[in-house]
Formats: structure tokens, sequence, C-alpha cells
């Protein structure tokens, strides 16, 4: 909407037009998790889930994996109480509110809104991750808000379901 000003410069009248620009919408809080191990493992990390213009970005480290490789990480459904106990399984599923097969993260209107895809650990057992999900929000319908991410002993075949075969799960945290 353009806003009409009139000014007067002495005698003479000047007219023109203002463009109004809407303020910017605050940028949501990015969330955060914090991963503890599942019984036998000593795995531990943090990730950061920032809305971004192209979607959900997670980055972050994770360390204490073993064997060097890649292992399946992604977020599932509803953890109860919110928290994480015993073999993790009470997070149920994975994150799937469109129904959709499990598959790569790099097809997100074909595969999981929690399929993540695989961190990969060196031989030290540190590995880095760094995804953009178009699919996911913070809050609301899609949103993370809330849900729990597990790290999984295996590499995600991403394409065996409905979880790519990632085996156990030795690592979780809720979205805060």
């Amino acid at each position: 909407m353009k806003n009409l000003i009139l000014l007067k410069l002495g005698t003479t009248m000047v007219m023109g037009f203002l463009a109004y620009t809407p303020p910017l919408k605050a940028a949501a809080k990015p969330l955060w998790v914090q991963l503890i191990s599942g019984k036998g493992q000593s795995v531990k990390g943090k990730l950061e889930f920032k809305e971004t213009p192209s979607g959900v970005a997670i980055t972050g480290n994770i360390e204490g994996l073993g064997p060097a490789g890649k292992h399946g990480i992604h977020i599932h459904e509803n953890p109860k109480n919110d928290t994480c106990k015993g073999d993790f399984t009470s997070v149920g599923g994975h994150f799937n509110p469109t129904g959709k097969p499990h598959g790569t993260p790099e097809k997100p209107t074909e595969s999981h809104s929690g399929d993540l895809g695989n961190v990969v650990a060196d031989a030290t057992g540190k590995g880095a991750v760094s995804i953009t999900r178009p699919d996911l929000k913070l809050t609301g319908p899609q949103g993370i808000k809330g849900r729990a991410v597990i790290v999984h002993a295996k590499v995600d075949d991403l394409a065996t379901q409905p979880t790519g075969g990632a085996g156990d799960r030795i690592a979780c945290g809720i979205i805060k």
C-alpha cells in the first residue's frame, strides 16, 4: 500500500508517494536436541533445528559412534512422558505425517518427514550432521518440537520398509 504525502517547501507544494514495507516476520527461535546414550553405548551430541527459507536446517555433531561409517538418524513420532528411556522404543516410529514410504531425505516428497539419512562417523567415532528438510516446520502439523531424534547402530539403506534396516536405537533426545 502506498501512502500519499504532501510536503510544502516554501511556496511550492510537492506531492509524492511513499512505499509501505511491512515489518519482517521474526524468525522462529531455533530448537535443540541433546542426545543421550542407550544402554552400553557412549554416544552423545547436540543438534540445532532452525527454520530457514529452504525448510528446517539440522546441524550439529555426534560423538561416540562406532564403528566408523554410516549410522541412520531419524526424527521419531511421539516420546511418552517427554523423555527417552530404556531401549528408546517408546518414541514410536519415524515421523511420517504424510504417510509416505521410508526413503532418502534427498527426495522429501517421496519419504517420511523424519528420514534424515545417515551420519558418517570417522575413525574416532565423530560425525557431523548437516541437512535441510523442506517439508518440516518447528511447530504446527509438520512440527518437530517435542518429537525425538534417534541415532541407530547401523547404516540406513534408505529403502527397507519401514525403517531402512538401521538396527538398534543407540542414542535418543527430545527436540526442545
